[in-house]
């Protein structure tokens, strides 16, 4: 088997080799995971599942690519198959950039919404919207903007690790 998920840091994932092999829990004998190059970017919980087979919680700490091998011993069919290795090839992505308009020209009563690009590709995060000058405009949690009034006000995005963007806005008369 062979497999590659990705996960956000600090989020977690299980594996269970052998229901990805498409055993039954029973006849399995021995599992052992090894990360390798992981400098310390996942860790991996081991929890039983039945009698003696193991699932494994993997978290993902830093960003990049990990491989863990699992090593297993088990009977099926009345067959013995020993020293077989599962590859689970971990992507471990964060939010390295956010990317909005950096300045906007909006009227006064002029409603905008927002559509944040957040990379690294496949990251995901909550965003907090702030915006320098309420009482010019008001952006809410989803990153809605009402403009109030003639002024300037900047609009910042900030993930959740601190990465950020901000869009310069000039609310002009009607």
């Amino acid at each position: 088997i062979s497999a590659s998920p990705t996960l956000m840091v600090g989020t977690s994932i299980t594996i269970d080799p052998t229901k990805d092999m498409g055993l039954k829990h029973s006849e399995v004998f021995y599992m052992t995971p090894t990360i390798s190059n992981s400098s310390g970017g996942l860790t991996i919980t081991t929890r039983k599942s039945g009698d003696a087979a193991l699932i494994f919680d993997v978290t993902a700490l830093k960003r990049g690519t990990y491989t863990i091998s699992v090593k297993m011993n088990f009977k099926h069919n009345n067959v013995s198959y020993v020293g077989y290795t599962a590859t689970y090839t971990i992507n471990v992505v964060d939010v390295t950039q956010i990317k909005m308009p950096s300045s906007l020209n909006l009227q006064v009563g002029e409603n905008y919404t927002f559509s944040p690009q957040i990379l690294e590709t496949g990251a995901t995060s909550e965003l907090t919207w702030t915006s320098s000058n309420t009482s010019v405009a008001l952006v809410d949690n989803t990153g809605k903007l009402r403009c109030l009034r003639v002024g300037a006000s900047n609009i910042t995005c900030t993930a959740y690790n601190g990465v950020s963007a901000t869009c310069k806005l000039t609310v002009i008369p009607v």
